[in-house]
């Protein structure tokens, strides 16, 4: 089967700034830092969820995180995320399309869907849900799960081919981010990605053969799914 794993945010919906709000909003709070307390890290090497909250931590209080801390930072993170959706319903929005083409890679023949995001589980399945895209048949993997975007893309692989009981013959991997890029690299992976302006240009100029604003109409999607796969090919363009 053909695997094609996506990414959340950014990539299946919109959901910036109002996720990166909420989530160090829920960082000051947990640490007791002042709410203009600069939310930035240095020398990120995995950019996920744990990873992110974590460095941060080392850097403001100059020690590690505890497994307390990281459990009370990511239900006050989805109590926020919760709170910002009742307040707007449309704050987090599915990309142009995403619903279509989860349903059109699941229902065609030789194809499969997977998701693979760098945020927790429970923060990512309420933005999917909000957006009208969440689907619990779809094999999933998060940053609960490991640290590195490498080592969840691979269990979420893994995960899909212990539920269809099939072997992978390709895997596409569609993500928004440079990392998302670096990532399929490295695993050897086809990559599409889905930006617009200057997140587009810096896919490009990183080396990724198709960008994409979205996914309308969905054979456009398609299509590069397939110059994705022979671009791989010994042979290929």
């Amino acid at each position: 089967m053909h695997l094609v794993v996506f990414d959340v945010d950014g990539t299946l919906a919109d959901t910036a700034p109002v996720d990166m709000e909420c989530f160090w909003q829920a960082a000051k709070e947990i640490f007791r830092l002042p709410s203009d307390y600069p939310t930035w890290v240095e020398g990120l090497k995995d950019v996920t969820g744990v990873a992110i909250i974590s460095l941060f931590c080392e850097q403001a209080l100059a020690r590690k995180i505890s497994a307390s801390e990281l459990d009370r930072f990511k239900g006050r993170f989805v109590g926020i995320l919760e709170a910002a959706v009742l307040k707007d319903a449309n704050c987090f929005r599915a990309m142009p399309g995403a619903a279509d083409v989860l349903a059109a890679v699941s229902g065609t023949a030789g194809f499969e869907a997977a998701i693979a995001t760098g945020c927790f589980r429970h923060s990512a399945e309420l933005k999917l849900r909000s957006a009208g895209l969440h689907d619990p048949d779809i094999p999933f993997a998060s940053c609960d799960d490991a640290r590195s975007r490498e080592e969840i893309m691979t269990i979420s692989a893994n995960r899909a081919v212990a539920k269809h009981g099939r072997n992978v013959s390709d895997v596409t991997y569609v993500g928004d981010g440079i990392w998302d890029f670096q990532a399929a690299r490295r695993l050897g992976w086809n990559f599409i990605g889905i930006g617009t302006g200057d997140a587009a240009d810096q896919l490009l100029r990183a080396g990724a053969v198709t960008v994409l604003p979205h996914f309308s109409p969905s054979k456009e999607f398609f299509d590069a799914i397939s110059k994705a796969s022979i671009g791989r090919q010994p042979n290929g363009a």
